[in-house]
């Protein structure tokens, strides 16, 4: 982009514009979920032939009324349309409430890992959709693993963090989110266990119980996940309540960057 010699003469100094911050936190972690509600629900009440044509990947001549969200909502149809046009509304909102609420801690290392895990996080999550597991199992297994796990280090390095600025010790509202975090993460771990168990026992054995348990679990993970980033985003919600977008002139970020450094991180956010 070329810089003018001379600014141009605007209406206004820096033009700005206020985005709310609840619709943002709907989209970026309410949203897909009850996309995701919404989808099961028309399975079982408008896609029933299916439920009763369906058995087992491994074992076609088993028989189950669960099917695992992966063929719900990446292979048949509408189901698959709904959740992409929850992920158009969620990936440009995820963007912003992260790119926003990263600043809010100082800088520590973890800060780094926690921005690589939750961009690993959002790309695992949409390939899981896009790339839908008729692709090929393999392929699915692994975006599916590197969702859950890149969630995991995201979740972990959030917590450490609050540690480390000691917000738990300033603040009694954020001491109980720290602990509902924790606990939805210790959930989290074991449910993954519960996983990496039941369908390698349920696939080589044939058996329809254990993997009803895995498909469940696998609902439960999809919870636990828009649970605990509903609880980390109620934590800005409940401080901040508009985005602000001003322009910013060349020359004018040097300027605000060193302010910054004087003053201390600040985020882009207007109470």
């Amino acid at each position: 982009m070329v810089k003018l010699d001379k600014p141009m003469r605007w209406a206004l100094e820096a033009p700005s514009t206020l985005l709310p911050v609840a619709p943002m936190v709907f989209g970026a972690a309410v949203l897909p979920y009850l996309a995701f509600l919404f989808c099961i629900a028309y399975t079982f009440l408008f896609a029933r032939e299916r439920l009763s044509e369906w058995t087992m990947p491994d074992c076609p001549h088993l028989q189950t009324s669960l099917p695992p969200l992966s063929y719900i909502v990446g292979v048949w149809e509408p189901q698959r349309l709904i959740m992409l046009l929850a992920l158009y509304v969620h990936i440009p909102a995820r963007f912003i409430v992260t790119y926003t609420y990263f600043p809010v801690f100082t800088y520590y290392p973890q800060t780094i890992g926690m921005m690589v895990a939750a961009a690993l996080e959002t790309l695992g999550f949409v390939t899981v959709i896009v790339l839908h597991v008729n692709i090929g199992f393999e392929f699915h297994a692994m975006c599916f693993g590197l969702w859950i796990f890149a969630f995991i280090a995201c979740g972990i390095l959030q917590v450490e963090l609050h540690r480390l600025h000691s917000l738990g010790k300033k603040h009694k509202r954020l001491r109980t989110t720290l602990i509902a975090k924790w606990l939805v993460l210790i959930a989290t771990i074991a449910t993954l266990v519960s996983m990496s168990y039941t369908y390698p026992y349920a696939t080589t054995r044939c058996s329809v119980t254990m993997y009803t348990i895995f498909v469940a679990t696998e609902y439960i993970i999809v919870f636990f996940n828009s649970l605990f980033y509903s609880i980390t985003l109620y934590e800005f919600a409940a401080e901040f309540k508009y985005y602000r977008i001003t322009a910013v002139r060349y020359g004018e970020v040097a300027e605000e960057q060193a302010s910054d450094r004087s003053e201390g991180v600040s985020t882009s956010v207007s109470s």
